[in-house]
């Protein structure tokens, strides 16, 4: 086991044996002892070898789950909450998943569990949410961020040989919203040069995976991770506004829903004389064709639909226009959604 990255907030592992890493995680940052919540994604993960070995790594430990929780794709607000009472005295929340499982321990830690430790075991990349300190889930009108840097895991641990059986269809969805994090934050006026030299090393893993057909699971890792960086201090602009209202009012999966309008918006800033590298036109014109030829759904938004994305975006997302290396007002919504719309 190695670590890929780390700093005062966070450490993150990237290894091939998993009980071993795991034990050693254990070990290393002290983590004995301890109550633990579990949070786990979709129920059939209970019947794997790896839930048996995290539990009995737990054990091992000397820590106790006190709550087993299942997290659904897309957590609601009121799904989190009905964790309020939740055992406070709990010293550690381990999140085994994807973004959806890894923002649920997330929210739970800023909302009720604020002394905890968190761990992550992350199975699915694609979302960044372990370097990422924003939790996600849909409250009762728009699928919203909450930001807190004390919530980015402190621990993450990731298994080679887990990630290398992810089917290439999934490590495509994972790569759209990898992509948007990296050009949307790079664009972004908010983005420094930090952030920008993230999104190019991202850039360029994003390249090896095309290259390489997805032979390397170590590049899918780092072209995520880099992203999530750049992101942090970019952030997203117009294109993952509206992916959220998509994702929230038509059930479109947020790793896709980006990818509706990212094409164009880049198109609105080349005519603005913002003009992309010839890597990221590369990346941008391999995801299109993925999306249009397998992942698609065809629109029709309505007036009521644009009206409200773009209010829900100013409510909760205020910052697409504010960094939004153009001028971007309502009728951008109305002529990028009606450019799609005329074309599909």
């Amino acid at each position: 086991m190695k670590r890929l990255f780390k700093d005062q907030k966070y450490n993150i592992y990237y290894g091939s044996r998993f009980e071993r890493d795991s034990t050693d995680l254990f070990e290393v940052n002290k983590l004995k002892n301890k109550k633990v919540i579990l949070i786990t994604g979709a129920e059939h993960f209970k019947q794997t070898d790896n839930y048996l070995k995290i539990k009995s790594i737990i054990a091992h430990a000397d820590c106790v789950i006190v709550n087993e929780i299942v997290a659904r794709s897309n957590p609601a607000w009121t799904e989190i909450e009905k964790f309020k009472n939740i055992d406070k005295s709990a010293g550690l929340i381990i999140s085994v998943g994807g973004g959806s499982v890894i923002d649920f321990g997330k929210a739970l830690k800023l909302f009720f569990l604020k002394n905890s430790k968190m761990l992550a075991i992350y199975t699915l990349p694609g979302s960044a949410s372990v370097v990422t300190p924003f939790a996600i889930f849909d409250n009762h009108e728009f699928k919203i961020g909450e930001y807190s840097s004390r919530i980015i895991p402190n621990y993450t641990y990731i298994n080679k040989n887990i990630i290398s059986k992810i089917p290439n269809r999934l490590i495509e969805c994972a790569m759209f919203d990898i992509f948007a994090h990296t050009v949307e934050s790079y664009f972004s006026k908010a983005s420094t040069k930090e952030s920008r030299r993230f999104a190019e090393l991202s850039i360029i893993h994003q390249l090896n995976l095309i290259k390489s057909n997805f032979t390397d699971p170590l590049d899918i890792v780092l072209a995520d991770i880099y992203a999530g960086l750049s992101e942090r201090i970019g952030l997203v602009l117009f294109p993952h506004a509206v992916g959220h209202y998509l994702t929230y009012k038509y059930k479109i999966p947020h790793n896709r829903s980006s990818m509706y309008f990212l094409k164009l918006y880049l198109n609105k800033l080349y005519l603005n004389r913002i003009v992309p590298s010839k890597d990221i036109v590369t990346i941008m014109n391999y995801l299109e064709l993925k999306f249009n030829k397998y992942y698609k759904e065809i629109l029709k938004l309505s007036k009521n639909d644009i009206e409200q994305s773009f209010e829900l975006s100013k409510k909760y997302m205020p910052f697409i226009f504010l960094n939004s290396p153009i001028p971007f007002a309502k009728r951008d919504y109305y002529m990028l959604i009606d450019e799609y719309e005329k074309n599909h």
